[in-house]
């Protein structure tokens, strides 16, 4: 096994550096260290030892005590967290103890400036977890479980130099080194789903076939390549249909029913907006809804997925729920209205100098610069439209609506349609022929 260890230990890298081991006092962590010990001399990494008194059970001063003096007598640096029985919540013991446990190891690792943590988990760890994963259901990538390695952010990593070795060969090492190490006793209480499996199921499916374990580390790896390949594709083809972040709608439409799935999840997942397969159906048949061809999907309490006829992207629901002001400005004689994004004045000369111009004859009364408001309407070629027919024919998108101007009188006759940036005029009307026109509001956007 020693010599197996050595050959799998060279795959990690790490010749001479640092390395914060996780100890327990457990026959796994015990086994390591000492594999890690009696590694070559110039493969053989600096440890440092971490360890947590949970003070969850009776013995913990009694093991707290033996890692002191194991350490002192193979002269290792050791660094131990406490985790006091008032830091102890009432409910989710299990995952708070781990979850303390990896914040006292990254913060040891930051103080040291150590790169890369290592722990005892194993072959037996790994079949409970793949197990456990898939009674619980979920994402197929949560099957993978337990890696040989992955990173802990910020620039750190774990290793799990022992996923290779079973719990029995572990047993079998200490004994023949005769190791000291102590049992948990709470590993045989049958309450919990972990030792359940790990003390009738597994045991049963390692009689149907020896190699079990075996097998699922050989089943977790072909499916961890296989799921990184297909997010390399995946992303490749989410490159091809985004335009500034936002899906090109109708090209995604394109793709067969899979793709147009993973796609989708692959794009939300870059997000950070992971969804069960439930949520991602329901986001699926919103986009696939032809008879609403732009609206919004609230995703969760703080973002929303946004349909706009060509396109659909992510955006804050506050963002998504934003509300244009209720600006107005009554347009009379020598009127100028300065905006931040342009200029407008009402004169009784021809403006040369402008971007747009709406000429009159008479002034209609109540001319006003603003907002859309339900109820405007405007005259086509074959007569009148209510301006929110005219846009959703313009297919302008909702959120580019809210932002539109409007020059309106007071019967709600809309005579210019605009945005805030250059050649944005949507609809402007036009004078009657061979009138006479005595007045000119003219539209000069800023630069920029």
């Amino acid at each position: 096994m020693e010599l197996e260890f050595i050959r799998n230990w060279k795959k990690f890298d790490l010749n001479r550096q640092p390395l914060l081991v996780a100890v327990s006092t457990g026959v796994d962590s015990m086994a390591l260290l000492d594999l890690l010990q009696r590694l070559p001399e110039n493969v053989r990494p600096q440890i440092t030892v971490g360890y947590v008194d949970h003070r969850l059970r009776e013995q913990s001063n009694a093991e707290t005590q033996f890692i002191q003096e194991y350490c002192c007598q193979h002269h290792l640096p050791l660094k131990i967290g406490v985790w006091n029985v008032d830091q102890h919540p009432q409910h989710g013991i299990e995952e708070a103890a781990r979850k303390f446990r990896y914040a006292f190891f990254a913060q040891t690792m930051d103080e040291l400036g150590i790169a890369t943590l290592a722990t005892a988990h194993h072959a037996d760890d790994l079949a409970e977890t793949f197990l456990m994963k898939l009674l619980r259901g979920g994402e197929l990538s949560q099957l993978i479980g337990i890696v040989p390695c992955r990173s802990m952010g910020q620039g750190r990593k774990l290793i799990r130099p022992l996923l290779p070795y079973s719990k029995q060969q572990l047993y079998d090492y200490a004994k023949q080194r005769q190791l000291t190490f102590f049992e948990d006793e709470t590993n045989q209480n049958d309450d919990v789903l972990r030792n359940r499996i790990r003390h009738h199921i597994i045991p049963q499916l390692k009689c149907e076939n020896p190699r079990f374990l075996d097998h699922v580390r050989s089943y977790t790896q072909q499916l961890s390549s296989t799921l990184k390949v297909n997010q390399q594709f995946l992303q490749q083809q989410l490159m091809q249909l985004l335009e500034n972040d936002q899906v090109n709608l109708s090209a995604w439409m394109n793709l067969d029913q899979t793709m147009r799935r993973a796609v989708l999840k692959e794009y939300l997942i870059q997000h950070a907006v992971p969804l069960h397969q439930r949520q991602l159906e329901e986001v699926v048949s919103f986009l696939e809804n032809h008879q609403k061809p732009q609206g919004t999907f609230q995703l969760d309490a703080k973002r929303m997925l946004i349909k706009e006829y060509a396109h659909f992207y992510l955006a804050s629901r506050k963002e998504a729920l934003k509300t244009v002001s209720d600006q107005s400005f009554l347009i009379q004689s020598k009127t100028l209205v300065s905006m931040a994004a342009f200029e407008l004045t009402l004169d009784q000369c021809e403006q040369i100098d402008a971007d747009e111009q709406l000429k009159f004859n008479q002034l209609p009364v109540g001319l006003t610069l603003r907002h859309r408001l339900p109820g405007d309407w405007l005259r086509i070629r074959e007569g009148t439209k209510k301006l929110t027919r005219f846009l959703i024919d313009k297919k302008i998108p909702q959120r580019e609506r809210q932002a539109l101007w409007v020059i309106a009188d007071e019967r709600q006759e809309v005579y210019a349609l605009f945005g805030n940036r250059p050649n944005s005029m949507i609809y402007l009307s036009q004078p009657v022929e061979n009138a006479t026109i005595r007045y000119i509001v003219a539209i000069k956007y800023r630069k920029r």
